[in-house]
């Protein structure tokens, strides 16, 4: 059976790493085969590879490229640190679709990841000039299939405490007023929701709804549903069938 990939996604803060490592620590108690998106480290032979998928994504999704050219958003252009997360977003998302396109060709266990393409192109949509429908052609050309989309729920006031409370340093978040990332927030949640609507429309991809608005008691139950859908999905994966 083919690997299947599985991407949470949502605003940061959204808690997506907390449910991948509940995920990962229950695993073998659900029989789920899952294994993190890990770092390539100093492996030649997988360095090599990933070059040569970079050059492939180079030619199947060649408007990747028109991205270094898209203009900051006014709203946003006096923000220090723009340009360097800007270009740090697009070039990551070469190297992790490239990862993620090794790791599921190598291994037999299925592969989640916390922070992938769609939040990169999210938060890409909330800062430069970029369409919809070119995030969504990107979508369609680099998400691996089968792939299953956990999208997890918060709202943008929830999503900005909760980040605020991870106390990470963030030059270019950090350097924002209080305005500022109230706007980013609430682009971001909004462009997940019209996006997160697009995409279950894409053959062979499963969206699955998650809650993380409430307690880690509640988060727990939450992830226990998420179990169920998982599987169910990894089972009927060869038949491109669709979670109801």
């Amino acid at each position: 059976m083919k690997a299947t990939y599985i991407e949470l996604v949502g605003p940061a803060g959204a808690g997506k790493t907390t449910i991948m490592n509940i995920l990962l620590k229950q695993k073998h108690e659900n029989n789920i085969r899952i294994s993190p998106r890990v770092s390539v480290g100093n492996k030649i032979v997988m360095r090599f590879k990933i070059i040569i998928n970079v050059i492939i994504i180079f030619l199947i999704a060649p408007k990747l490229l028109s991205l270094f050219f898209s203009p900051i958003k006014k709203i946003f252009s006096n923000t220090p640190h723009i340009n360097f997360v800007k270009i740090s977003l697009i070039y990551r998302i070469f190297i992790d679709v490239s990862v993620i396109r090794c790791l599921l060709k190598e291994n037999t266990d299925n592969i989640i990841n916390d922070e992938g393409l769609i939040g990169k192109l999210v938060s890409l949509f909330a800062l430069i000039e970029l369409s919809l429908p070119k995030i969504l052609y990107l979508i369609e050309k680099l998400l691996p299939r089968p792939s299953i989309l956990i999208y997890v729920r918060l709202s943008p006031l929830q999503s900005l405490k909760r980040e605020n409370n991870r106390h990470v340093k963030l030059p270019f978040f950090d350097d924002m007023n209080f305005e500022l990332k109230k706007h980013f927030f609430k682009e971001v949640v909004d462009t997940y929701e019209t996006i997160v609507e697009m995409i279950k429309k894409i053959p062979n991809i499963n969206v699955v709804l998650l809650d993380n608005s409430k307690d880690y008691d509640n988060l727990n139950l939450e992830v226990m549903y998420l179990i169920k859908n998982i599987k169910k999905f990894v089972s009927n994966s060869l038949d491109g069938e669709k979670i109801e």
